[in-house]
């Protein structure tokens, strides 16, 4: 055992280690891993005072020393990378994409599993199981590199998505089976009979994970939104979050601690920091603050550099010296590389049968094929795994293999990018090219005369800066004019405009988030939204159908809203889900009818700016009227059904715009030096607690959900009994009831025997003129019909009800009224 202080010790060594070894990567063209992996052989091989890792892996038995060791990469280090995976993905592109995924991770990863391992049973000394454990191990793919170099290409985001998304699960899936096999390695059988039970449990920990993930991330993320700008609790939070659950699951519910560290990963990844221009005190700050996921960027960073410098120190290297490991490193090496050519090119063709998919081509394919990089999550799992028979020969072959995908791979990526054209810019891109480095050079011109005015330059100076700018735009403007002569058809220019007024209009709605004008969620699908129209411009040449409101024939939140409507107190529940989504559609509309409404005013100028021809700019206003239409048909139809709610979200705007003003003659008085910073920072913070827009929505929706108690004294029969007794003897007669527009609720004739309720929606009253039905009267949430029948008469509808849009609507029948009625006078005859 090492006392706490050599642990710290030795820990502070490693990280003095790994960072002299970063610093050397930056002058060198070496890949991290590789310089980190070289470093831990180097140092062992030269016996420097050691580490204790060294000594610990280099045990041949299972010594307390090893368990820990085993423990801190199972219950720390592996959660870190997976979690920080998932946290920096923007999953929203899924809902396109979790088909493709879920193929490429299922039946991908068990093609390639069974497939290597049975070629590896067959070609080297290895047994099954030790063959299939192998194989999951080197599944575990790295996808950091290729992502970074697409990032900088004109690659389609779904493309991207693809990618990272197979990775992400593709590791957890790895990391589950890994542990499943592990116990048939030690017993070096493989029973078939127990391989349906193995099934079961395998998919039973893979859901039960995910679930729980899930189920706890969505409590985070409430107590996020409580703890709003404060970095120290937001990073307790995501800590607790994310080994607590992992602790949970694997230990205590025996499920997959890495599928519940996934799912809290991307739960949590929606409340990621907006991307807008932030200045001190200007915006509302989101839950995941930036130093949230800086903090999580660098636990992932260090827990990687520490995986491949352990691995350096700890690799036995007199396994190498025979010639059978290197000829099992050989053939292991050729398989794997086979293997998965059969896989890629194999199953990504499928991928174009699916919905909003297309065919992606062989060149993305072989881009996806020699880009799966192995990495430190390969030597993780090997390290959780804990000590068996073949660990050092496995240690070996695995280390070797990302060297080779390192140096090998990693090092030609870019030329094989070069080589299949991919990173040769489309006419679009360069268009944006020259028009973005003609604004630069236009920017950078005008702030010379300021320089100049400061005393910044001399005028020798400035004159010659202005003389190289005034040349640069120059060529800018002529290299911009050839390209539109040359190649600009009608199509092209198209694309380009309403790339410019998405661009325009993006702008628009970060400004209007940064006053508190938007809240973050519709910011988010504001901006979204935009940015999956001008990816399908750019890559596609047309528009998408839909972008906010998704018009598939399968909606999973309509049906976990009828689930939930059948558990206890469902139905309160979904009522409260209906009304956020209400009111978050509202302020989507309204934002977009105000973005809208800008790019039209502006329309003219951005096209005479860029000489767009008339006949394109008339399409693209046509285009933006029809969606301003659109979004002011939601928004009427939000204000007929729901005025109070309107109303309380117009009034909450106004408060917002008021606490923006005052927020900036403050800063400015403080910028001045009127007033103290201290005090004028504590003066904004006093106003950004009511500044936050969420708040204003969660105020509104109150006007939202109408209860039965408040409907119920609406009627003036029930205006006079105490809310006690309304609640306790008159409320659970109520029955609830969910009627589909165009539904009759009541017919012109039927016998009046029941109270209706309206909770939401609309219903309209026509009376029978003339053969044809005509309207006479309009009826609205908090509203009621059928009252005749309280006074205990038989009465008959003089008119028909039916139902405009969907309603929600509680009934109270005659025969419980007339209980109710009952027990009201048994009480009045006592007292």
């Amino acid at each position: 055992m090492f006392s706490i202080i050599e642990l710290i010790a030795n820990l502070l060594g490693l990280l003095l280690i790994a960072v002299l070894t970063l610093a050397t990567c930056k002058r060198l063209i070496l890949p991290v891993s590789v310089a980190l992996i070289l470093m831990g052989i180097l140092l062992n091989q030269f016996h420097l005072p050691s580490l204790f890792l060294n000594e610990i892996i280099a045990t041949e038995d299972f010594s307390n020393a090893r368990e820990e060791f085993e423990q801190i990469v199972s219950y720390i280090i592996l959660p870190t990378l997976i979690f920080e995976a998932a946290f920096k993905w923007d999953a929203r592109p899924l809902r396109y994409t979790l088909l493709p995924i879920s193929l490429l991770t299922m039946l991908g990863f068990f093609s390639f599993a069974v497939l290597m391992g049975l070629l590896l049973e067959f070609f080297t000394p290895l047994t099954f199981p030790q063959a299939l454990l192998l194989a999951v191990l080197l599944s575990a793919t790295d996808f950091n590199l290729l992502g970074n170099l697409l990032k900088r290409l004109s690659v389609p985001k779904r493309f991207l998505t693809l990618i990272q998304g197979e990775s992400l699960f593709n590791n957890a899936t790895a990391m589950v089976a890994a542990k499943s096999l592990f116990a048939l390695v030690i017993i070096d059988s493989f029973p078939l009979s127990t391989l349906w039970e193995q099934w079961e449990i395998f998919v039973w920990q893979m859901t039960g994970g995910l679930l729980i993930g899930w189920l706890a991330a969505w409590g985070t993320s409430y107590l996020l939104k409580q703890v709003e700008r404060d970095t120290f609790m937001e990073i307790s939070l995501t800590l607790i979050l994310v080994y607590g659950t992992y602790l949970l699951t694997e230990e205590w519910l025996q499920l997959s601690g890495i599928m519940a560290t996934i799912a809290a990963g991307l739960t949590l990844s929606r409340y990621s920091p907006p991307t807008v221009p932030q200045t001190s005190h200007s915006a509302p700050i989101s839950s995941a603050t930036p130093p949230l996921a800086k903090f999580w960027e660098y636990l992932a960073h260090l827990s990687a550099a520490l995986i491949f410098l352990i691995t350096g120190l700890t690799i036995d290297l007199s396994v190498t010296t025979s010639f059978q490991i290197w000829e099992l490193l050989g053939m292991t090496l050729l398989i794997l590389l086979f293997t998965r050519a059969l896989v890629v090119y194999g199953i990504l063709p499928l991928l174009a049968w699916f919905p909003h998919q297309k065919h992606l081509g062989w060149h993305s394919y072989t881009l996806m094929y020699w880009g799966s990089l192995r990495g430190a999550v390969s030597l993780a799992i090997l390290f959780g795994l804990g000590y068996f028979p073949h660990h050092d020969t496995f240690l070996v072959l695995v280390t070797f293999l990302i060297l080779f995908s390192s140096l090998v791979q990693g090092l030609t990526l870019p030329a094989l990018i070069q080589k299949l054209g991919l990173d040769q810019p489309s006419l679009i891109d360069r268009f944006l090219r020259l028009e973005g480095m003609l604004t630069a050079q236009q920017r950078a011109f005008s702030r010379i005369p300021e320089f100049q005015q400061g005393g910044l330059f001399s005028a020798r100076l400035a004159e010659r800066e202005c003389q190289h700018y005034e040349h640069s735009i120059r060529e800018t403007r002529q290299s911009l004019s050839a390209l539109r002569e040359q190649a600009l058809d009608p199509g092209t220019e198209q694309r380009l405009l309403f790339l410019r007024v998405f661009a325009t209009e993006k702008t628009l709605y970060q400004e209007m988030f940064i006053k508190g004008h938007l809240s973050e969620r519709a910011y988010r699908n504001l901006t979204y939204s935009i940015d999956l129209q001008s990816e399908a411009i750019r890559h596609e040449g047309h528009l998408l159908k839909f972008t906010l409101h998704f018009q598939g024939p399968f909606s999973l939140s309509k049906l976990l809203w009828r689930v939930m409507e059948h558990l206890p107190k469902g139905r309160r529940w979904v009522s409260h889900l209906r009304a956020l989504r209400t009111a978050s559609d509202y302020e989507e509309a309204w934002g977009r009818h105000q973005g809208n409404l800008y790019i039209l005013s502006r329309l003219d100028e951005i096209a005479s700016r860029h000489q767009i021809r008339p006949h394109i700019v008339e399409k693209i206003r046509s285009h933006y009227r029809r969606w301003h239409d659109s979004a002011r048909a939601r928004i009427d139809n939000t204000t007929e059904h729901f005025a109070e709610f309107v109303t309380a979200m117009q009034e909450k705007l106004a408060e917002r715009l008021i606490l923006h003003a005052q927020r900036e003659a403050l800063s400015e008085q403080a910028q001045a030096g009127f007033l103290p910073a201290g005090l004028a920072y504590a003066m904004i913070d006093e106003l950004s607690i009511q500044f936050y827009p969420h708040n204003a929505t969660w105020d509104a929706i109150a006007h939202l959900r109408l209860e039965p108690l408040h409907l119920l004294r609406n009627v003036a029969f029930f205006k006079n009994i105490s809310v006690e007794e309304c609640s306790t003897k008159i409320l659970p007669y109520l029955h609830s009831h969910t009627r589909s527009a165009n539904d009759i609720l009541v017919k012109e004739g039927d016998r009046n025997d029941s109270l209706f309720l309206i909770a939401y929606g609309v219903v309209r009253v026509s009376r029978l003129s003339n053969g044809q039905d005509l309207d006479v009267a309009t009826l609205m949430a908090g509203d009621f019909l059928g009252d005749e029948m309280l006074s205990g008469l038989q009465h008959y509808h003089t008119t028909s009800y039916r139902a405009v849009t969907p309603c929600s609507l509680y009934e109270l029948r005659r025969e419980d009224f007339e209980k109710v009625r009952a027990m009201c006078l048994a009480r009045g005859a006592r007292h």
